[in-house]
């Protein structure tokens, strides 16, 4: 099949920086099925600009920011829609090919296109049935304690945690790169300590938004006194008097 390799040239050599962005409906992306694809470059990244790409810092500081978002599974890397985009369900694949080799510095990062809970984006290798191998292979010219990787979507038809334990054959990973390599948010080789992200759900009480029912409401409450109703004051006052106690000369003209 037809080769095609992104950064470096005819002797070698790596891009100092490979940015693809996405867009939510289709845009910025890498399809390339049936051939085998090559990523060269210091710093590789595809994803929505917003809140990921636009992020990336370069240097030292992009080293920690690429492991803070690796693990964090609350960070726009798992959830583009944490950095303020989205992709149409129908568009989430962001790089297709039969098989993929990455060979990075600092950082290769693969934005999850999915929604919070599943992954999608790179979509390589075969089918099951007839699997590709090595389908994706990943090395560094970086310190590999320091460099780190994650990829979301399907290898040979393998999606979410069963596609980190794929291993060799399938998955070539310099062994120093594994401690810092992800999956579908699961170390690469292992599937162990998987990260995704928590979506919390907020508790809200659900209301018969009729009146009786909100405010407790009873129909028909007997009012537990008469009134005292009269045309001016001189009225409501006429009966003081008979409260007042008995004096000894009123008991006498009882008799």
């Amino acid at each position: 099949g037809r080769s095609v390799r992104i950064g470096g040239g005819r002797d070698g050599g790596n891009a100092n920086a490979i940015h693809v962005v996405a867009t939510h409906d289709g845009g910025g992306r890498l399809l390339f099925d049936g051939s085998d694809v090559e990523l060269r470059g210091s710093r590789i990244a595809i994803g929505l600009a917003p809140g990921f790409i636009d992020t990336l810092q370069p240097g030292a500081a992009g080293l920690a920011q690429a492991q803070t978002l690796i693990g964090n599974g609350n960070s726009a890397l798992y959830n583009p829609q944490l950095g303020g985009g989205f992709y149409d369900p129908n568009a989430t694949t962001t790089l297709s090919a039969r098989t993929l080799t990455v060979r990075f510095g600092d950082y290769a990062l693969f934005q999850n296109t999915a929604i919070p809970g599943s992954f999608s984006g790179v979509q390589i290798g075969g089918t099951p049935a007839a699997p590709i191998t090595p389908a994706l292979r990943i090395s560094s010219f970086g310190n590999p304690a320091q460099a780190s990787v994650a990829v979301f979507g399907t290898i040979n038809g393998t999606g979410g945690a069963r596609a980190a334990l794929l291993g060799n054959p399938v998955i070539n990973i310099d062994p120093l790169l594994l401690p810092n390599s992800r999956i579908n948010g699961c170390l690469a080789g292992s599937g162990a300590g998987c990260i995704t992200t928590i979506v919390i759900q907020p508790t809200l009480q659900v209301f018969d938004w009729s009146s009786e029912e909100v405010f407790g409401i009873a129909r028909d409450v007997a009012v537990p006194f008469t009134p005292v109703i009269g045309g001016n004051n001189e009225e409501l006052l006429s009966d003081l008097p008979a409260l007042a106690p008995e004096t000894p000369a009123d008991r006498k003209g009882q008799f």
